[in-house]
């Protein structure tokens, strides 16, 4: 009997010790922002965890790689991915050639189907606000700017592009704002809409951030709208923002990249971050400025959370957060915190307002942001 013990255990030991040793996997996916803009090598895989891939983008003709997003930031090329755990990353291309009037998710460049600039011949569209691009003309019912000669219509509380400072005499009086976020409020299109909103109505703006787009297309080239950033990525440089730019209206829409790439903690989580960057932005911004708070999107259903969580799927996590903001803006506001709802979440769809990677927005989702946001501005401006 003994004789046949001992070979048995040994054997299970054994049998133990080898199961031990076998090695985890995760798995490894990529998303190319737009699809049609190049591709990821490699582009997904099962690897082993703690082992390191080497990603590389290559982008398509007539177009530039311009960084990473999702598990995975910066704008080396070819890069390292430490595969810790599942990861999923996306590459952001943007076109080469600046006047094909292609839409990059980043760049806040105009499509011509979407209600923006005429290609066709330069004449202006009455109907949808946007500047002149073929001969500088300026229509004077749309409160837009000269592209042509940088001049300034006294009627449209516009800044003269050409070089000065804005006007700030025009009746509504001057705005300061910081348009504050990740990759959604770097595409300029809902700061276009929100400019012309608003000096139609006879206001000035200065935009503010250490961020710059000029493109010949943004009235002012100054935002804070950085791709790829999460909540934490915001909060530590919230301090140092407010105190030098001194903004006295601050749009804030993040928390897209804490969860539409991987989700590895609860929507309470992630809103807890959001409201503690929340308090430090008002705290260090000055006594008589706005925090116009933003939900986040809608985002399209996918399993992209670590498998301890009770909840993966990023279009109810999203759901969930936007839920829990809008209670601790309830509550800020209770306490007497000059701070407005901005719900962008309430008034989009998957289907009508999200650009094919099912995370950015389209033309009309970027429209419609800027409207939200101009209504909430309103309304503080109503009462003030």
């Amino acid at each position: 009997m003994k004789k046949l013990f001992f070979p048995g255990l040994l054997l299970l030991m054994i049998l133990m010790t080898c199961e031990q040793n076998e090695p985890s996997f995760v798995t490894f996916s990529t998303t190319s922002l737009p699809a049609e803009g190049g591709s990821i090598s490699p582009a997904e895989g099962e690897f082993e965890e703690g082992n390191s891939v080497e990603v590389s983008a290559e982008a398509s003709e007539g177009w530039n790689f311009i960084r990473w997003e999702g598990d995975k930031d910066g704008a080396e090329n070819p890069d390292t991915v430490m595969m810790s755990r599942d990861k999923n990353i996306a590459a952001v291309f943007g076109r080469s050639d600046p006047d094909d009037g292609e839409q990059n998710p980043d760049d806040g460049e105009q499509n011509p189907d979407d209600g923006e600039q005429d290609p066709d011949g330069g004449e202006q569209d009455p109907d949808d606000g946007e500047q002149d691009p073929g001969g500088g003309e300026q229509d004077p019912d749309d409160g837009e700017q000269d592209p042509g000669g940088g001049e300034q219509d006294p009627d449209d509380g516009e800044q003269d592009p050409g070089g000065g400072d804005p006007d700030t005499s025009a009746s509504g009086g001057h705005l300061v704002v910081m348009p504050l976020g990740d990759s959604i409020t770097n595409d300029g299109r809902s700061r276009i809409r929100l400019w012309n909103l608003l000096t139609d109505d006879g206001y000035t703006l200065d935009y503010v951030g250490d961020q710059q787009q000029n493109n010949g297309v943004i009235p002012d080239p100054d935002h804070e709208g950085v791709g790829g950033i999460t909540i934490q990525g915001i909060h530590e440089k919230a301090e140092s923002l407010m105190i030098r730019h001194d903004p006295e209206y601050i749009f804030l829409m993040v928390g897209t990249n804490n969860i539409a790439w991987y989700i590895n903690e609860p929507a309470e989580a992630i809103a807890e971050r959001w409201n503690e960057l929340v308090q430090d932005l008002l705290d260090h911004s000055g006594p008589e400025a706005w925090l116009i708070a933003a939900t986040i999107p809608p985002v399209t259903s996918k399993e992209a959370g670590h498998e301890s969580l009770e909840e993966t799927d990023r279009a109810v996590v999203t759901a969930q957060y936007n839920e829990i903001l809008r209670d601790y803006i309830s509550q800020r506001q209770s306490a007497g915190d000059r701070i407005i709802l901005a719900d962008t979440e309430a008034v989009m769809t998957v289907e009508e307002h999200l650009y094919e990677d099912g995370v950015h927005l389209n033309a009309e989702g970027y429209e419609l942001m800027g409207t939200v946001y101009y209504e909430a501005i309103r309304s503080i401006l109503a009462n003030d």
